[in-house]
């Protein structure tokens, strides 16, 4: 059965289509508009600003894929996947690295939402939690550092093997976390 795209899913196509060709920060938000045949005003029924799209493309991956963590995919399986998303769309994630204003910073964006998906997960698979302040404190470091070797990855010609990273990202990984997902 053919599935119709939501608006939200339009815009994003529209911008994973237009970053090909030109920097994120020269596209506007009537170019996104335009070139998916929708106006700015709708756009804006529906995101903030095009550093919410962007925000929005990849969280709601990483939310899809939480989604599964723990009844079909591992942890592992889960970094897998979201390393394939980022090498698929490399382009796209390396023009929205780029920016570094705090408050549309893609990385914090997505660093916060996979740190609160994460502890919502612990907290509701482990009713067993002996400090969640340091816990918290780990993860959002862990967090931190894979998005910085991803970003790393992501600028070099010859990037590691997927699995690579992924083995090399669950070895990183904080004893206290690796309690909770082991």
């Amino acid at each position: 059965m053919v599935q119709r795209m939501s608006t939200k899913e339009l815009f994003a196509e529209s911008i994973l289509e237009l970053v090909r060709t030109t920097p994120l920060q020269k596209i506007t938000v009537g170019a996104i508009a335009s070139n998916c045949g929708m106006t700015s005003r709708s756009f804006y029924n529906h995101f903030l600003d095009k550093y919410d799209l962007v925000n929005w493309i990849f969280i709601n991956q990483v939310e899809q894929a939480y989604a599964q963590l723990g009844s079909t995919l591992t942890w592992k399986e889960l970094l897998i996947h979201l390393i394939h998303i980022m090498e698929e769309r490399k382009s796209f994630y390396k023009s929205v690295l780029v920016d570094f204003s705090v408050e549309t910073n893609f990385k914090t964006k997505v660093i916060e939402r996979s740190t609160d998906l994460l502890l919502a997960y612990i907290t509701d698979t482990h009713a067993d939690i002996e400090n969640l302040a340091e816990l918290t404190f780990q993860v959002g470091t862990y967090f931190y550092g894979m998005m910085g070797m991803m970003e790393l990855q992501l600028h070099k010609d010859k990037p590691m093997d997927v699995d690579q990273i992924a083995d090399y990202f669950t070895l990183a990984m904080p004893e206290i976390l690796r309690s909770y997902l082991d």
